[in-house]
């Protein structure tokens, strides 16, 4: 296990350094949208051009890798991000705006691809599962940190546009001068998001599922609970407990991946997510602090789809695929995030505000009974032979 995070511990604080920006950059840009009185119709223009930018990476991610390698790749696309990002200070202008945070997120869609494909060929088979979960956690708080900073200057002013292009300056350096070796430059097998699925039905399914469900949640549980007449205070409790919760079992749920058919990991954690997206759907209206816990234990059961689906989909590929298994399974999971939020908006128009874990829990339903199917098609891997196309 050590050795397994010294070979990613650059990766690991390049990437953190992303998400502390992102974290910063993307709620500021929030924050001045509505500072600026943009229409409605521009405010929801420029917040699209992130995800849209995160897919349109995620189909072209492994062009920069195989061209120039994983290392010369991840500097040119910060610094690029580090540019959009100043460009903010420019001006007020919405083209502008929009155009920088598609470029924003296709940086960012190319960055996490390198990360993860990077994680997964340096990591022995044994700990991927453990791996994966210190890298979800790193992520989940250092984005938390780069909102909290915020708090630092004012908003209307260029000084946190500023921050954010350090924090993305800054996260060129652990990995330009690590020693580590990156994953291969080299030009892999192709392997798009269809033949990956013939690969790892599972695997794409539960990424999938992971945008399809959590995505909406995260987005629109403040409404819900506003809905439902919580305060302010009790949203931020709420949402809070979430994340913590997700951070929480990350390290256990690794540590069990490692240990048995990861498989069978995934169907409990999808049914748990089940279970619990239902009682939410049913208890809306209940005390707060029984909101909050089911909050962190919807939190710590959700969030570890996605790590789970990554270490699974790369027990059956070959370390040569690392790229693309990596950049195909991000593209699920965007076109997931992509899905699910006017999904559940639209069952919130129709069946009120119970409308959004009814949403998870039928999504939920589904994985569950995908993830049985898929343990009944192919037969269980034996941990000694566990990733035996790429052996270490």
């Amino acid at each position: 296990m050590r050795k397994s995070l010294l070979a990613v511990a650059a990766i690991l604080a390049g990437i953190g350094l992303v998400s502390l920006g992102n974290g910063l950059v993307g709620t500021l840009v929030s924050v001045r949208l509505d500072m600026a009185k943009f229409s409605a119709l521009w405010i929801a223009v420029v917040v699209t051009g992130y995800p849209l930018g995160f897919l349109l990476g995620c189909m072209f991610a492994r062009l920069p890798i195989e061209r120039v390698g994983a290392i010369r790749a991840f500097a040119a696309l910060g610094g690029l991000m580090t540019v959009a990002t100043l460009a903010f200070t420019l001006s007020d202008s919405a083209v502008l705006w929009t155009l920088m945070r598609v470029i924003e997120g296709v940086c960012s869609a190319v960055l996490y691809t390198i990360t993860e494909s990077w994680l997964n060929a340096r990591t022995a088979p044994s700990s991927r599962g453990l791996v994966l979960a210190v890298y979800m956690i790193n992520d989940k708080l250092t984005y938390a940190a780069g909102q909290m900073l915020m708090k630092v200057a004012d908003p209307a002013g260029p000084i946190l546009f500023v921050i954010g292009g350090m924090a993305y300056a800054l996260c060129l350096i652990p990995v330009s001068l690590t020693t580590y070796e990156s994953p291969l430059a080299a030009r892999a097998p192709g392997l798009n998001i269809v033949r990956l699925y013939g690969v790892s039905p599972l695997g794409v399914a539960a990424t999938f599922s992971s945008g399809l469900i959590n995505t909406p949640v995260v987005g629109l549980a403040p409404i819900w609970l506003a809905n439902h007449g919580f305060t302010t205070d009790d949203i931020v409790a709420f949402m809070t407990a979430m994340m913590l919760g997700g951070l929480a079992l990350q390290w256990p749920i690794g540590w069990l991946s490692d240990r048995f058919d990861r498989r069978r990991v995934l169907f409990v954690i999808a049914a748990g997510t089940l279970g619990l997206s239902a009682l939410l759907a049913l208890a809306g209206g209940a005390p707060i602090g029984v909101l909050i816990a089911l909050s962190a234990l919807f939190g710590g059961l959700s969030f570890a789809i996605y790590p789970l689906a990554v270490a699974h989909a790369n027990d059956y590929v070959d370390r040569t695929q690392a790229v693309t298994v990596s950049s195909g399974l991000l593209l699920s999971w965007a076109l997931g995030s992509v899905a699910g939020p006017p999904i559940a908006s639209a069952l919130m128009g129709f069946l009120g505000p119970v409308g959004l874990f009814t949403h998870a829990t039928g999504f939920a339903a589904v994985l569950v009974c995908f993830a049985f199917w898929r343990m009944t098609r192919r037969a269980e891997l034996p941990l000694h032979r566990q990733n035996a196309l790429n052996p270490e």
